[in-house]
């Protein structure tokens, strides 16, 4: 998958309650499989690194390689 630069700040707009990703819970990892689809009802969720810190950080430290399913983390 290729590396999109994304702004230091953009992650800001998905802050939520106490300084928690509202993507992720800062997880590291956003999984919307089963959760969004298209306006034609076909499912588009996808399992990937989150934009925030802890996602940035941890795609690094994986080397782009996703975490084993329930071993994000908490």
């Amino acid at each position: 998958m290729a590396d999109y630069p994304v702004d230091e700040r953009t992650w800001f707009e998905f802050l939520g309650h106490h300084s928690c990703c509202g993507l992720c819970g800062n997880s590291g990892v956003v999984d919307t499989r089963g959760k969004v689809e298209t306006p034609s009802g076909e499912d588009c969720g996808v399992r990937a690194f989150c934009i925030c810190p802890n996602g940035r950080t941890l795609k690094r430290h994986l080397h782009d390689e996703l975490p084993p399913e329930g071993k994000e983390l908490s």
